[in-house]
């Protein structure tokens, strides 16, 4: 267990209110999210973003979004994962295209 001490009133007080078990988990989240990006897998975070908001909202284009995130990373030199999303849409759609 790492420890952080933060010597602001104005963050003692926010971690007061919102309890420290959420900002906890906030923190962990925000640290995995920032530091550890050596996962190759991930194509792009606002695609990630996108498909992390939605599991709430709409569970199917979710689900879509992991598909074809995961057809995209067949396509895709592992070196060069940082696209934007409209260069990710591009280059699926013209994958599907050349599939018909």
């Amino acid at each position: 267990m790492t420890t952080i001490k933060f010597n602001d009133p104005v963050i003692a007080k926010i971690v007061k209110q919102e309890g420290i078990d959420n900002i906890t988990k906030e923190v962990m989240e925000y640290i995995k999210n920032k530091f550890a990006k050596k996962d190759k897998t991930i194509i792009s975070p606002s695609i990630d973003q996108q498909i992390r908001a939605l599991k709430v909202t709409n569970p199917k284009r979710a689900n879509r979004l992991k598909k074809a995130r995961k057809e995209l990373n067949t396509l895709l030199d592992p070196n060069k994962k940082n696209l934007t999303l409209t260069e990710a849409k591009e280059q699926y759609f013209s994958s599907r295209a050349n599939q018909l």
